[in-house]
């Protein structure tokens, strides 16, 4: 016998989790057609029509969640690979320079020194290591001779610098929208499902006593069959 409970936000997240977006949607479908035309009946069990309308407003947040999430992850996506470019430039660029001051270190350790404290560890340090390399490549920028494209990559050195900046912060943000989009649309799975499951369980009660005629979609759950109850919190003491 299904008992009565009272559920926290955090539970409905925890049953959205695992129930999924896209069965849930096709559910709720089912769920509106069945409250659509069984309404006259239902009201006797507390699916009011105020409730329906509630219920459709949720499916259609629900729907513009779904088109969000999906657009997150592509804007992700592309500021992931744009990342990932900038990267490999700004390494192209390091690497150019080590090639060309390590064409006068030779009797010089004091430049030795400078560039390997300079030098980045790792793709962090990137930004923060163009601009000192930068000066030691004009410190030197006389030595070499003019096929060697100094001043290219001295004009390149800030444009590098802004494009990292720009990208990483810009990077930072996108990412961060699919995290507060799918906690939003779990919570909202949740709901949904139970409200799914009480409907059901109302219709199959009219069924019973002979309210209504057992027809499709049978008030069960057809896409998905059952989700984890949230686990009880211990009482304390």
């Amino acid at each position: 016998m299904h008992k009565l409970e009272e559920l926290t936000s955090e539970d409905f997240v925890d049953i959205g989790r695992n129930v999924g977006s896209d069965p849930i949607h096709r559910e709720s479908q089912d769920a509106i057609g069945q409250w659509e035309r069984d309404l006259d009946e239902l009201e006797k069990y507390g699916f009011t029509r105020e409730e329906l309308a509630q219920f459709k407003e949720q499916f259609r947040v629900h729907h513009d969640l779904m088109i969000r999430r999906s657009e997150s992850v592509a804007r992700k996506k592309g500021a992931v690979e744009q990342r990932d470019q900038i990267i490999h430039a700004a390494w192209t660029w390091v690497e150019q320079v080590l090639s060309i001051i390590g064409r006068r270190v030779a009797g010089n350790p004091e430049l030795v020194q400078r560039f390997n404290e300079v030098y980045p560890a790792n793709d962090a340090g990137l930004w923060r290591a163009i601009e000192p390399i930068a000066t030691l490549l004009r410190e030197h920028q006389g030595a070499f001779p003019a096929a060697v494209p100094v001043q290219a990559l001295l004009d390149e050195a800030p444009v590098l610098r802004e494009r990292m900046s720009e990208i990483f912060g810009r990077t930072d943000l996108v990412k961060a929208e699919p995290i507060q989009d799918t906690r939003e649309i779990d919570e909202l799975d949740g709901r949904l499902y139970v409200t799914i499951r009480e409907l059901n369980a109302a219709g199959r009660r009219a069924i019973r006593a002979g309210r209504l005629t057992r027809q499709p979609p049978y008030y069960r759950f057809n896409h998905l069959r059952k989700a984890p109850r949230p686990t009880p919190t211990p009482a304390e003491g």
